[in-house]
């Protein structure tokens, strides 16, 4: 019988175990997704914000004010499908049929879902008006000319704008394509080349391939991205480098400082952390005394950035936070009389 009951036991603790876990990896899950949200919406990138926060709420209906968040969103959607689609019907109206189309398009892209009103089937109309198929064989002339030019970027814009108008036109569709391969071709090497300099470290060069990379084929995704990563890895470097200066210098504050304006994990980031918190708790007291030095001399600008290093090598250290919310007070009063 004891060895049932035991049985029944780890089972029962397995299972809150497990528990845990899966209420850790939702709660992570949807803290990323929020932050998402918010920075979507920060974007202006209304629709796919809604639909971040609406994965939410359908696993937790009341976090945070992802409510609040959705009834804004709700309401800037609905405002901005209606002030388009009513510039559409002013530019049809004043008989400029290529402006209408657009702000028709704008207001669709708001309102996908919805085919607000009937700003589709005006489209679809307004794409057969005289004016519209004389522009269509104006462009065409002229990305013709260009092409003859070898001004393949040049071509490509004026493609691109007519795309605006009409994402469905074949012949367009058919330039695109010929563009889009013909300038790839043209800026790959230079895309490999900053492959290469990224493999090697070589940062400032690397993102100079990515850079001349786009400036040829300004719609290179890749090329973009690994600017990013390029430039991404230059900025920890150098934060990476200051702080083994720092380090070696023995001024472990300022190897905190960089350390932690370090984005994501970069080489040895937290063995030297480490090493830099370990400096500073060895001498704590001095560094505090050093920041209530400067707390009393009302030198709040310069004590409160110490008091938030000594509170990430100790976040529990009281007198720490007592000095930083005490100056920063200071400081906003002060701060609120100028």
């Amino acid at each position: 019988m004891k060895k049932f009951y035991a049985i029944l036991l780890l089972l029962s603790l397995s299972n809150c175990v497990v528990s845990n876990y899966l209420y850790l990896r939702t709660k992570n899950d949807l803290a990323e997704k929020y932050k998402s949200g918010k920075e979507l919406y920060s974007k202006k990138q209304y629709r796919d914000s809604l639909l971040t926060f609406q994965d939410i709420i359908s696993v937790d209906p009341e976090y945070q004010d992802v409510d609040k968040y959705i009834a804004k969103i709700e309401y800037t959607i609905n405002q901005n499908t209606k002030k388009y689609y009513e510039k559409g019907q002013y530019f049809e109206k004043k008989s400029s049929p290529i402006d209408a189309i657009l702000n028709y398009r704008i207001c669709l892209s708001y309102s996908p879902d919805s085919k607000y009103l009937d700003a589709d089937t005006r489209i679809g109309s307004l794409l057969k008006d005289g004016k519209v198929i004389e522009h269509f064989d104006t462009k065409f002339k002229l990305i013709d000319s260009l092409i003859e030019k070898k001004k393949l970027n040049d071509a490509l814009v004026q493609v691109n704008k007519l795309m605006e108008i009409d994402p469905n036109n074949q012949k367009v569709i058919a330039q695109k394509q010929t563009l889009d391969s013909s300038l790839l071709a043209e800026a790959t090497p230079h895309f490999q080349e900053g492959e290469k300099q990224l493999q090697a470290s070589n940062y400032a060069a690397a993102s100079k391939s990515y850079q001349k990379a786009l400036s040829i084929y300004p719609d290179y995704e890749d090329a973009r991205k690994q600017l990013s990563v390029s430039n991404l890895n230059a900025y920890n470097y150098r934060h990476y480098q200051n702080a083994t200066s720092a380090l070696k210098a023995n001024k472990p504050l300022d190897c905190i400082t960089h350390i932690n304006n370090i984005r994501g994990s970069y080489k040895d980031s937290s063995r030297v952390m480490s090493q830099c918190k370990s400096a500073v708790e060895s001498d704590f007291n001095t560094y505090f005394s050093r920041a209530v030095g400067l707390y009393e001399n009302q030198k709040l600008k310069e004590c409160i950035p110490i008091f938030n290093l000594l509170l990430i090598v100790s976040p529990n250290d009281d007198q720490s936070k007592k000095y930083k919310e005490l100056a920063e007070k200071k400081l906003a009063t002060l701060e609120s009389l100028e």
